[in-house]
């Protein structure tokens, strides 16, 4: 792939009423959010703990990567990470991992389709720290290890969920199915339960596997985070699995999120819809900025910054490419650029965070 395949997009002009009421309605609910976030910094005591809301608004398309006429350079991605300043996708069908620089040129492909050493079939999750990269594959039931250049190193039992944080070279953590614990240490050795529960108190959640897994940097300091899809909270816990603090959404989001819930389960059926509120939870490269993509119009993209304790809406009203960012399955902010994943299309956004 060259660079005459990463195509810039035209924004196209012009808009119906149904979208321009929409607008209007997102920026009253962005108004009001506003309103709320700033009486609440002029709280005391605990209630001052809480996080502070604001918006961020989405800037121009800085480039794109999406399929052509002639050309498909991502097929049926499913997930990705931003690590070594390199962009790394978990590709579902093609059964690799593609990665690409950060203009979206490619760099190389690692592994290949089988059920061998170094082989994947369908690989949904994708991790890489300290030189190591792991792909967390269903149809082999394993996740799979490879060095930065592609070659194989080795693999462990994919015994839990697919979702994981990588400890070590041959140490991971992975979601499970038992709620009073983290998730579940998989080593050569075997297969542990990891950790307190994710509240710290016996256990929050429902369906643990419809869960993301990620480490992040809190003041500092390595953690590692799980979010639900069902309430977005952030469960934050140490590197050895002890629960430090959870950070519920705001009363305010939920229920915006839980007003588009309904209304799209009116439409298509609450079956269809299910319970989740969350597709995808992406981390910068530093750590500190978490960001979620929604099940919602309104607040597509939700941005945590981790030390500031805040919570940024990002607002696409009136921009041209707003459905761009409805449509995405997993976002990540790093270093001015919200890059954002779409079915076999890659987005990169200029996003300027306040200070």
């Amino acid at each position: 792939m060259n660079r005459s395949n990463t195509k810039r997009e035209e924004f196209p002009g012009g808009a119906g009423l149904i979208r321009a009421s929409r607008r209007v309605a997102s920026l009253a609910l962005m108004l009001l959010i506003l309103l709320i976030g700033c009486a609440g910094d002029q709280r005391t005591g605990a209630e001052a703990a809480g996080p502070t809301i604001g918006t961020v608004t989405l800037g121009e398309l800085d480039h794109a990567l999406y399929p052509t006429l002639t050309d498909t350079v991502l097929t049926e991605p499913s997930d990705f990470v931003l690590a070594h300043d390199r962009i790394w996708v978990a590709e579902t069908r093609a059964s690799i991992v593609t990665v690409l620089d950060r203009d979206f040129r490619l760099v190389r492909q690692i592994g290949r389709r089988g059920k061998g050493p170094g082989e994947l079939t369908d690989p949904f999750t994708v991790r890489v720290r300290d030189g190591r990269v792991s792909a967390g594959d269903r149809g082999t039931g394993r996740f799979e290890f490879f060095d930065t250049l592609g070659a194989g190193l080795g693999s462990l039992p994919l015994r839990a969920g697919h979702e994981h944080v990588l400890l070590g070279p041959d140490r991971l953590v992975a979601v499970d199915m038992d709620s009073t614990t983290l998730g579940t240490l998989i080593e050569p050795d075997g297969a542990t339960p990891f950790g307190s529960s994710p509240s710290g108190d016996g256990g929050i959640r429902t369906y643990v596997p419809m869960s993301n897994l990620h480490r992040a940097t809190l003041d500092g300091a390595p953690v590692i985070l799980l979010v639900p899809q069902n309430s977005a909270a952030l469960h934050i816990h140490d590197l050895d699995g002890q629960h430090i603090e959870t950070r519920e959404l705001p009363e305010e989001i939920l229920a915006e999120l839980r007003a588009y819930r309904e209304s799209v389960a009116e439409m298509f059926g609450s079956a269809v819809v299910g319970s989740s509120l969350v597709k995808q939870v992406g981390v910068s490269q530093d750590g500190r900025v978490v960001t979620i993509t929604m099940m919602s119009e309104t607040a597509p993209v939700l941005i945590h910054d981790l030390d500031r304790r805040r919570i940024l809406y990002l607002d696409t009203s009136g921009h041209p490419l707003a459905g761009r960012v409805k449509n995405a399955r997993t976002a990540v902010y790093d270093d001015g650029l919200l890059y954002l994943l779409s079915d076999a299309s890659l987005f990169a956004f200029e996003l300027d965070l306040p200070d």
